[in-house]
C-alpha cells in the first residue's frame, strides 16, 4: 500500500463526495454489530449538534447485516448529507487515498484487524477500541488514538484531536 499523486486522484473519483469534506473518516469491511460503526454515527451526531466539525464525512465502505440498519439511523439521526454508504472494494488503497481518519470503533471479537495496519502504511491515521491485539500496533497519541468499547465521547474526542492536528498519529 503506497499513495501516490495518481492514486490519490483515482480516489477522489471512486468516491465523490462534498469539496469542502473535512475530516472524512471511513469504516471500511463488514458492516455487522461487533464491528460497532453505530459509534461513528453516534460521535458524528454528537459533534456536529456541539456545532463542531461542520464538515465531517463518513465514508461506509463494504456490506452485511447491519447495513440497512447503519442507513435508518443516518436517517432517524438526519446525517444523509455527512454519510455516505459504498460497496466492498479489493481495492481498499483507494479509500485510504480518500480520508483522512480510519474509524475502527469494534465491540469484541477482534485480533489485529489488517485494515489497521493498511491504513497506518499509507500515512492514515486511526482511531481504534483498545481490545485484543489492536493495542499491539495502535499506541494511543503516537500511531492513533484508543478509546474504551462503546466510548461515543471519546470516540469524538479522538476524531477532534486529528482534526486539530493531523500530523498527531503519523509517527
Amino acid at each position: 500500500f503506497t499513495s501516490s499523486e495518481e492514486s490519490r486522484i483515482e480516489a477522489h473519483k471512486r468516491y465523490p463526495l462534498k469539496e469542502d469534506a473535512y475530516p472524512v473518516l471511513a469504516s471500511i469491511g463488514a458492516m455487522e454489530n461487533r464491528k460497532g460503526q453505530i459509534i461513528i454515527l453516534q460521535a458524528v451526531k454528537m459533534l456536529l449538534d456541539a456545532g463542531k466539525l461542520p464538515n465531517i464525512h463518513v465514508m461506509f465502505v463494504g456490506e452485511g447485516p447491519d447495513e440497512h440498519m447503519l442507513q435508518e439511523v443516518t436517517k432517524v439521526y438526519g446525517l444523509e448529507d455527512y454519510v455516505s454508504f459504498f460497496r466492498f472494494t479489493r481495492e481498499p488503497n483507494y479509500v485510504f487515498d480518500r480520508i483522512d481518519i480510519l474509524a475502527f470503533p469494534s465491540f469484541y471479537k477482534e485480533g489485529l484487524p489488517n485494515v489497521l495496519l493498511e491504513a497506518m502504511s499509507m500515512g492514515v491515521p486511526v482511531i481504534s477500541t483498545a481490545l485484543a491485539g489492536i493495542p499491539e500496533v495502535v499506541f494511543d497519541g503516537e500511531t492513533g488514538f484508543l478509546t474504551d468499547v462503546g466510548n461515543v465521547e471519546q470516540f469524538a474526542d479522538a476524531i477532534e484531536k486529528i482534526t486539530k492536528n493531523p500530523d498527531t498519529c503519523l509517527e
